[in-house]
């Protein structure tokens, strides 16, 4: 019975990922406006130079170009990013993030979740929200060099997942989701696609040269290009049509900007007000 109810929990929470942990993960750092101007910025171990990085102790965060962010949070955490406007972070417990290229953004969440986004886009993962929030997910986005839309990108969430978006251009939006338990998306040199698959168990969604196009597959089996397909449950559609994408994309704008907002203001007050307390002493 209690595996039953992990189980069931696991796919509630795979439900509400594109709302839920997206508005947190997406955009946190393409679409947040003028970023600090560092060029430059390090912090190993909770120690940092000043700038864009911040790391915990036993974490560290690298970030290079102008503009580059770099958060390590967790037990064992690494967060990198290389290019203009490039923002990487982590979160729980052995997490790995890696944002290379002019506003590339690269967060790994749940245990064991690497994250790496090459090229403007971004890559996410994040656990089941389990004890630990296990996750052991994988998301990788390579994007294409004509790519410049943010909002093209994989996200794996929930236990066990890989989401993998190789050589594609978004316009405005080119995704790949993989969610629940033991999934796999995978979509090669789209033109504005989208691939879903899960909750799973074992579903595998797969979309090769597609232009325009959902792939879903939401139970074991998997589905290609909407031709193949073996198992129920499996669907090609529009991914225009794929709502919840659209508003937690949008959800996602709004809490980046505010959350940047309130990391630099921070940034910029703190100085000040430990000046004025030392002044009144």
């Amino acid at each position: 019975m209690k595996g039953r109810t992990r189980m069931d929990h696991i796919r509630m929470k795979s439900g509400v990922l594109m709302s839920a942990f997206v508005s947190g993960a997406l955009a946190a750092g393409t679409l947040t406006g003028a970023p600090t101007a560092n060029a430059t910025c390090a912090s190993f171990f909770g120690i940092n130079n000043g700038g864009g990085c911040t790391s915990t102790p036993l974490s560290i965060a690298i970030g290079i170009g102008n503009g580059a962010v770099a958060n390590a949070a967790g037990l064992f955490g690494a967060a990198f990013s290389v290019g203009n406007a490039a923002t990487a972070s982590t979160a729980d417990a052995f997490t790995f993030a890696t944002a290379l290229g002019n506003k590339a953004t690269a967060t790994a969440k749940g245990l064991f979740g690497i994250a790496t986004q090459v090229g403007t886009g971004l890559s996410s993962t994040d656990g089941s929200g389990g004890v630990g929030n296990v996750g052991l997910n994988i998301a990788l986005t390579v994007s294409a060099p004509n790519n410049t839309a943010p909002l093209n990108g994989a996200i794996a969430g929930g236990f066990g997942n890989i989401a993998v978006n190789l050589l594609g251009t978004a316009s405005p939006q080119n995704y790949v989701f993989a969610q629940g338990i033991a999934d796999v998306g995978l979509s090669v040199g789209g033109y504005t696609t989208g691939v879903i698959a899960g909750p799973g168990p074992f579903a595998t969604a797969v979309s090769f040269l597609q232009t325009n196009t959902l792939v879903k597959k939401k139970g074991p089996g998997f589905n290609i290009n909407g031709v193949i397909v073996v198992g129920g449950a499996a669907a090609v559609g529009s991914p225009k049509t794929s709502a919840p994408t659209a508003t937690a994309v949008h959800t996602a704008t709004k809490t980046a900007a505010a959350a940047t907002a309130t990391h630099t203001h921070t940034q910029k007050t703190a100085p000040a007000a430990t000046a004025t307390s030392r002044a009144k002493r």
